[in-house]
């Protein structure tokens, strides 16, 4: 199971996402994205850097699943790197 370290979220102003680390099982670290639209959809919010993060605040049980489901899937977009969508969160909230 991979560990994810939500309390390390941080604000990416140039991919407009929510950052965190995570360590998957063998030590390897990798970064995990949300994006601003994605958590602003899952929220039903108007598209905001602010709305994004109050969203992430509010649904870390979310983006925990839909993290560790795009992980256990190794749908990594580039080395090293996970971006989880509106479909991820949505499947997670579920």
């Amino acid at each position: 199971m991979p560990e994810l370290e939500l309390d390390d979220a941080r604000w990416d102003f140039d991919r407009n996402a929510m950052r965190f680390p995570a360590r998957l099982d063998d030590g390897t670290r990798i970064d995990v994205l949300v994006s601003q639209e994605a958590l602003n959809d899952l929220a039903g919010l108007e598209d905001t850097a602010e709305n994004a993060r109050r969203t992430f605040d509010a649904n870390h049980d979310v983006v925990e699943t839909a993290a560790e489901g795009r992980i256990k899937r190794g749908d990594f977009n580039a080395p090293g790197e996970i971006i989880v969508g509106i479909a991820d969160l949505q499947h997670a909230a579920r």
